[in-house]
């Protein structure tokens, strides 16, 4: 579902109650792996959500900000790139094992 279409959708407010449908709604494609990296970091981004929520109030704004909005402007990428490639699903060393000296 585009973010255009979701933001004109009648289901919207069923969507903000439920966010682990609106989280895989939003969720970006691409390889098997970041797909499902992505998919299994569901209570991590949901607590990022939370914790921006509860920065808000403590900062004295109302903590108004819609789960929609946060995901659309999440760096998917970013935090994707930055990870070590055995924490993207990505095992270079079975197909390329690391050099052995025979002594």
């Amino acid at each position: 579902m585009a973010n255009d279409d979701y933001l004109s959708s009648l289901w919207k407010e069923w969507l903000e109650e439920t966010p682990r449908a609106l989280y895989g709604a939003m969720l970006p494609t691409g390889t098997p792996s970041f797909t499902d990296y992505w998919k299994s970091q569901y209570g991590n981004v949901y607590g990022d959500y939370m914790k921006r929520l509860g920065e808000m109030a403590l900062g004295g704004q109302a903590p108004s900000l819609d789960y929609s909005s946060y995901l659309s402007q999440y760096p998917w990428m970013r935090y994707w790139q930055n990870l070590a490639p055995s924490q993207r699903g990505e095992y270079p060393s079975r197909f390329a094992p690391g050099l052995r000296w025979a002594l």
